[in-house]
């Protein structure tokens, strides 16, 4: 799968916060789709949307 394979599809990824749900957030905006992150615990969520923001990610957290 190419790195720009996703590129301006939009994902949404629930349970970002944490295990599965993280990593798939990380490596989804990696291979350059916008990524939609929900998740329970907002202060864990706050961290990932930080990660990917440095990351410059396009993302929209909630």
């Amino acid at each position: 799968m190419g790195r720009e394979m996703l590129r301006g599809k939009r994902v949404i990824v629930t349970g970002a916060s944490s295990g599965i749900g993280e990593q798939m957030a990380y490596h989804l905006a990696r291979m350059g789709a916008h990524v939609l992150l929900t998740a329970r615990t907002e202060a864990k969520l706050q961290k990932v949307t930080k990660v990917l923001c440095f990351q410059e990610a396009s993302i929209c957290s909630s």
